[in-house]
């Protein structure tokens, strides 16, 4: 009787374990088949092909489960190239559908000191984009408003650091601290590439690693959680968060790691494959054009009227060592 109750028990957590298997594998079947349309679209969008782009994103406008990533992406397209006026009404709908209902009425001054919260990190920044929007602040607005569907589109993951990336990934990190990207603080400090700046009409004396303007492109997750802050003098820990996102690191290219990080521990602990869809469905990205148009875009203080980023001719330009990875399936 016994064993055939022990029996009994063994084929019920084995009926359980398969069934959330199946779910999990449907569910990343279901997030892939989404990011695969909105990602191409994207991509179709940055490679010439816009008009198609923008098509495939607005159609995908009309189903919940894609509305607010198709809305963030057409609004990513205009915000790139300087166009916040269209930007901000997509940015706006995409976070409304995200966050239906009242808004919960709490003061600037409330929602800027929770800033740096995990928890409603992406509702925050909505709702102080739309205290700011009413105050005629449209480009701080605008900025809040990609902020908070950026920790959307990465599934809420947080910033690590450029450390945490190194601890396994050593040989990426020593390849990536040799380029540009690795560099990019250092431009805004007095004195370095002077000349560069004076070109360009920037003060080659000024200190611009406080300027907002800046910070954004020349640092890694900067007004996202646990990206990079203006820290206070004194402020040890600020200042350690901050160091550890100076320049384009690896989430500023592959965005926030703090939940793709616990799944690549895994992985290396247990030696198993994996795919690139368990990543990305907690927020891991591709490195691609995407990945550089935020800043590389007419929008760029140095660039030419009508520059446009071609990704194949600069994407090896800066880039760290392509190194094959263990355990990967695909």
């Amino acid at each position: 009787m016994r064993r055939r109750f022990n029996s009994h028990i063994r084929c019920t957590v084995c009926l359980c374990v398969f069934s959330l298997l199946a779910i999990t594998l449907v569910a990343f079947g279901a997030a892939g088949a989404m990011y695969d349309k909105i990602d191409q679209a994207a991509l179709d969008a940055r490679s010439g092909k816009l008009e198609q782009a923008q098509a495939a994103l607005k159609s995908l406008l009309a189903d919940k489960s894609t509305a607010v990533m198709a809305g963030y992406e057409l609004g990513l397209i205009h915000y790139e190239d300087g166009e916040l006026d269209k930007a901000m009404p997509l940015f706006k709908t995409a976070l409304s559908t995200a966050f239906p209902g009242s808004v919960s009425g709490r003061d600037e001054q409330a929602l800027t000191a929770l800033l740096n919260q995990e928890e409603d990190a992406s509702r925050i920044r909505y709702e102080l984009g739309l205290l700011c929007q009413s105050k005629g602040k449209q480009a701080e607005a605008t900025k809040l408003f990609r902020d908070g569907l950026s920790i959307i589109s990465s599934q809420g993951a947080t910033y690590v650091g450029v450390k945490k990336c190194k601890s396994c990934h050593f040989k990426q990190w020593s390849s990536w601290r040799k380029t540009k990207m690795a560099t990019t603080f250092e431009v805004l400090k007095p004195g370095v590439r002077a000349e560069e700046k004076t070109k360009l009409k920037f003060d080659p004396n000024k200190d611009y690693t406080k300027d907002p303007e800046c910070l954004g492109c020349h640092t890694s997750g900067y007004g996202i959680p646990g990206g990079y802050v203006v820290a206070a003098e004194g402020d040890a820990e600020a200042q350690k968060q901050a160091a550890d996102n100076e320049g384009v690191t690896c989430e500023g290219c592959h965005g926030p790691g703090s939940k793709s990080i616990v799944i690549q521990e895994d992985i290396k602990e247990n030696k198993r494959p994996y795919t690139f869809a368990e990543l990305r469905a907690v927020g891991f990205q591709h490195a691609d054009v995407r990945s550089c148009t935020p800043c590389h875009n007419p929008s760029d203080p140095g660039k030419e009227p009508g520059y446009h980023f071609i990704y194949e001719d600069n994407r090896t330009e800066d880039q760290h060592e392509n190194i094959e990875l263990k355990y990967r399936k695909e």
